[in-house]
């Protein structure tokens, strides 16, 4: 995440910022990248959808749940 320079200025405070991830949950598809940018954003109303089989992986879905805990998101 800190590679990237962030724009700030597309985003509104008061806008809502919708991101859809859609697919199977694997560590491949870098989800748990989407969830630190998503952190690093806080300050921001972000809301995330996540769609798709949580079943293959479980462990990596384990792992991106305590990421969104420990990030409070």
């Amino acid at each position: 995440v800190s590679e990237f320079k962030i724009n700030t200025k597309a985003f509104k405070n008061e806008e809502t910022v919708q991101i859809l991830f859609v697919g199977t949950c694997y560590y491949r598809k870098g989800l748990h990248y989407l969830l630190d940018a998503i952190n690093e954003l806080k300050n921001y109303n972000i809301h995330l959808n996540i769609i798709g089989n949580l079943e293959d992986d479980k462990g990596y879905v384990q792992m991106l749940l305590e990421k969104i805990k420990k990030y409070k998101l």
